[in-house]
Formats: structure tokens, sequence, C-alpha cells
């Protein structure tokens, strides 16, 4: 769905959905998939939960839903993913993560992939797209 809308198929398996978990996937996966799988619900929204590793910045998937009805929380937290496949790998990371800013120490520099979790959710609650309505 990153380069293509979904299929009659695609958007009968969406349908319905209640949350919406990503883990270690934004970054490769960008907000036009995940503004793809809410408009396959039509007027109904799901919850999110968004496992984003920390190499990658969220702030253009968080603009994107928030136009699409949605507020972001982020977790303070962070949660151990998976250890490095490799040395290279992690100095990969390592260097991505020096160039935007982000300290890995006492985290990746340690040997562990971490993300951070932004939970989003519909303004109303009970999965409407309409920011001025309280929840009830």
């Amino acid at each position: 769905m990153e380069e293509h809308e979904p299929t009659p198929r695609q958007r009968a398996q969406l349908s319905g959905t209640d949350l919406v978990i990503s883990t270690g996937c934004v970054g490769y996966v960008t907000e036009r998939t995940l503004t793809r799988v809410v408009r396959a619900q039509g007027s109904r929204r799901p919850w999110m939960a968004h496992f984003v590793l920390r190499m990658f910045p969220f702030d253009s998937v968080e603009r994107t839903l928030a136009s699409l009805g949605y507020r972001t929380v982020r977790v303070d937290e962070v949660f151990r993913q998976r250890r490095f496949a490799s040395a290279q790998e992690q100095a990969l990371v390592l260097d991505r993560m020096s160039a935007a800013g982000v300290d890995p120490r006492g985290l990746e520099a340690e040997g562990w992939l971490y993300a951070q979790l932004y939970l989003s959710r519909p303004y109303d609650i009970t999965g409407t797209n309409d920011p001025n309505r309280e929840p009830s």
C-alpha cells in the first residue's frame, strides 16, 4: 500500500479494524500507507500503536494522522525490539542516529534496537472523524 491504493480485497480485509499495530516498520512504511489504511475504514477510525525505531522521526506521520482526525501521544519509556543482526548493522544505525541527533548511549550502543511508542487515537473515541465532537 506504500505505492498503490488498496485493492477491493484489501479494503474488505481492513474493514472494521479496531487497532493497528506497527512495530519497526515506520521509516520503511510511511504516512502514505497509514493514510490508505485509515481511509479504507470509511468514517470509522481505528486506534493505532506505533513502535518506531528511535532512528526514525515520527513527525510527518503524526501530522498526517492529525489531519485525519487523530491525537497522538508519545509514551515516555522506550521498548527493546531486537538485537542487531551484525556489528555492521549496529554501526549503520549508530551513524544514522548520530546524524539525527539521537543519543544511543545505554540503549542502541549496548547492542539492541529500541523503539519509541506512539499511541494515536481518534479525537472522538467512538471512532468517528469529528475533532469538534466531545466523547460520549
